[in-house]
């Protein structure tokens, strides 16, 4: 900012040598520095009323309106604020101030995930932050299941094992969701015949992982997954093991005599028996359907 001396111009104000007898300027605070030079009290213009700081003043703010000296000396707003009468405010699009990293930020509490109603209320995936409240927005062939034992609300299809016609109605491991849309319910599962591709579980001990075949078959029946392994000492016979979604087991391991070594699962619906087929070849080692479920 240009210097004034002795009545020179300052903007478009008129600063008398009666009122700054010394050198006007920009200090880097957001006011105007006059300095004295006769060494006596900083003098400041009606624009800029405040002399700063209080004590050894080095220059002039207008506390009322400066975002680097709101509603006194060194007094800075946070990013975004203006300051209105004094006071560090946030503009009408974000009106409300949060501290957030140690600064002061300006957000919309009606609609911000991170500061939803009151500032650090963090709203949860995939919830959204409406009339300041979490919560979700579910797609036209979804149904909303309300907030239930600690857990936040979701959006559910209702025709999975979580959620099989209503929401929270949950079947059992092995069972699944089946039936026409509105009579949808949990029915006992039908085996299926799989190729691991998931992360293989470790197995119990005196049991290993022997595939004569890749990826090693396996069989899944609603949420449960069922390995053939083999004994370590090489005996002829299989071990059927279940394990949840988790790799947590389940059943087994359930000991089936007269071969090792998978090599390939098939399934006969009109018998509702799968057969393990292993080293010896042949039609394989004949189990039960239930042998993919749980007692």
């Amino acid at each position: 900012m240009r210097t004034c001396r002795n009545g020179l111009v300052m903007g478009a104000s008129i600063v008398l040598a009666a009122v700054v007898l010394g050198a006007c300027g920009d200090d880097g605070d957001g006011g105007t520095s006059a300095q004295s030079s006769s060494g006596g009290s900083l003098s400041c213009p009606m624009s800029q009323p405040t002399a700063c700081p209080p004590v050894a003043s080095t220059y002039c703010a207008d506390t009322t309106s400066d975002v680097n000296n709101c509603g006194g000396c060194g007094v800075k707003c946070g990013d975004g604020q203006a300051c209105s009468e004094s006071a560090c405010v946030c503009p009408p699009t974000i009106p409300d101030a949060c501290s957030q990293g140690g600064t002061t930020i300006c957000t919309n509490l009606a609609t911000d995930p991170e500061h939803c109603g009151t500032c650090d209320n963090a709203c949860a995936t995939p919830q959204v932050c409406a009339e300041g409240t979490c919560d979700v927005v579910c797609e036209p062939q979804q149904t909303k299941c309300p907030a239930s034992g600690g857990q936040p609300a979701y959006c559910a299809s209702l025709d999975t094992a979580k959620d099989c016609g209503a929401c929270g109605n949950a079947c059992a491991l092995d069972h699944d969701c089946s039936g026409a849309e509105g009579s949808l319910e949990c029915v006992v599962c039908v085996p299926s015949v799989a190729s691991a591709t998931d992360e293989l579980p470790t197995p119990p001990a005196g049991w290993k992982i022997t595939c004569l075949t890749t990826p090693c078959p396996i069989v899944r029946c609603g949420e449960l997954t069922f390995w053939v392994y083999s004994d370590v000492e090489n005996e002829s016979f299989f071990g059927v093991t279940g394990y949840d979604a988790q790799n947590n087991l389940v059943k087994g391991p359930v000991m089936v005599t007269g071969d090792r070594y998978i090599s390939s699962i098939t399934l006969d619906p009109g018998t509702e028996t799968a057969n393990l087929i292993g080293q010896n070849g042949g039609t394989g080692v004949q189990v039960p359907w239930s042998m993919f479920r749980l007692p």
